[in-house]
This record gives structure tokens, C-alpha cells and sequence, in this order.
């Protein structure tokens, strides 16, 4: 699964419910998950559930940050497990698109492979404070 937006603002991450459902959704099996931003320090501030989940889980929860010159490119999208893809289209107003087409999928893969490429890993399990 594949999580990429700007600074993840409005998403409801740090949400109980949202936090039970990817443990259960993380437990049974061999997943993967990655997370694309370009500010992880907002989420360290403002979701502190979030951070006890991310040290709990940290073995299948990759983090990343593009490259300066892919921030400017991040879009707001969810890509699951290669099934489906939801794009929000218009932050302000919340608007988007879902979609299981193949051909959408597709295409989202490719964008999400493009930006991985010109990313490293950020948002540590643990800060260390020397």
C-alpha cells in the first residue's frame, strides 16, 4: 500500500479506528506499506497515536521523502495493494477520484515509482536526543 501527500494535513491518521484498522490490516500477513511526504515533522507534533503506531509497526511501514526537486510534484493519493487508487484532485474542497481500473492503477504505479526513485528514508522510529 502506497500513502502519498504534500504534509498528510486533514488526513484522519492519528484517528483510533483508522490506527486498529492497519494493525489488524498489518497482523496476519507479510505487508508492506510506504508513506510519501515531504513533512513528516507535523505528524511528529500533531499525532502523537500515529508515532506510538509507527514504533510499534515499523517493520511495515516504510517512510520516505522526495528529492527538493520531487516535492514540488507530490500528489495527494492512496494506492492499495494494486486493486485501487484514490487521487484527491482538489485539497480545499476535499474532491477526488477512486477508481479500480487497471488503466488508472497503472498509471498511479508509475507516477509512485518515478517519485520513489528520487526519495530517501526519513521520520525515524526514534529521535535520538544527544
Amino acid at each position: 500500500m502506497h500513502w502519498i501527500s504534500p504534509d498528510f494535513e486533514g488526513w484522519p491518521i492519528d484517528e483510533p479506528p483508522l490506527l486498529d484498522t492497519l494493525s489488524d490490516w498489518a497482523r496476519p500477513r507479510t505487508v508492506h506499506m510506504v508513506w510519501l511526504s515531504g513533512d513528516f515533522e507535523a505528524l511528529r507534533r500533531h499525532a502523537p497515536r500515529l508515532v506510538a503506531w509507527r514504533q510499534r509497526w515499523a517493520h511495515v511501514l516504510q517512510c520516505l521523502a522526495p528529492s527538493d526537486d520531487a516535492a514540488s510534484e507530490l500528489p495527494s493519493l492512496l494506492l492499495a495493494d494494486d486493486k485501487l487508487v484514490i487521487k484527491l484532485m482538489d485539497r480545499a474542497h476535499w474532491r477526488g477520484r477512486i477508481s479500480c481500473s487497471a488503466a488508472d492503477i497503472q498509471a498511479a504505479r508509475e507516477q509512485i515509482d518515478a517519485l520513489l526513485q528520487r526519495s530517501s528514508d526519513t521520520f525515524p522510529v526514534t529521535t535520538l536526543g544527544i
